[in-house]
Parts: C-alpha cells; sequence; structure tokens
C-alpha cells in the first residue's frame, strides 16, 4: 500500500516575518496558542496572559485588565468577532 500527496507552497515576500519575543514586548516566551481572529489581529496565549498584535503593536492583557487568570491556553470568538 501507498499514499501519495502534494504539498503546494506559496511564499508571499510582500509580508515580512517578525519574531516576536519577551524582548521586543512579549510577557512571556512560554507561548501555548498563536491565532488569528477575523479581522487579522494576531492574539498570542502565554503564561503572562494575552497579546493582541495588529503587525506593529503589541498589546498584553493579564489579571490587571480582567483576566481571572494569566495563564492562557486558547481562546474563542464568538459570531460577533468578540473574543472570549
Amino acid at each position: 500500500m501507498s499514499s501519495q500527496f502534494q504539498v503546494f507552497s506559496q511564499i508571499d515576500f510582500h509580508h515580512p516575518f517578525h519574531n516576536l519575543s519577551s524582548k521586543n514586548g512579549l510577557p512571556s516566551s512560554e507561548v501555548y496558542m498563536v491565532r488569528q481572529d477575523s479581522k487579522g489581529i494576531t492574539w498570542i496565549c502565554s503564561d503572562g496572559g494575552v497579546t493582541k498584535y495588529d503587525g506593529h503593536l503589541l498589546k498584553s492583557f493579564t489579571t490587571l485588565d480582567g483576566l481571572t487568570d494569566n495563564v492562557v491556553f486558547d481562546f474563542y470568538e464568538d459570531y460577533k468577532g468578540r473574543i472570549w
């Protein structure tokens, strides 16, 4: 028995890659989930809270901003575009 599949890859050089770390704004290097919402905002879940990245700026949210815990493993976007 054999299986075959093709992998197609397209590199878009119009969108540069950025290395995000605790040196340039992430609250922690222990990242559990990185996901993009329907508006194109990247959300980073870590043991330092949740960080919002719009492609230019990082904004972190912690228990000081209303989170129940700083350890966040995942998020959910509802049908109205709200992040939970």
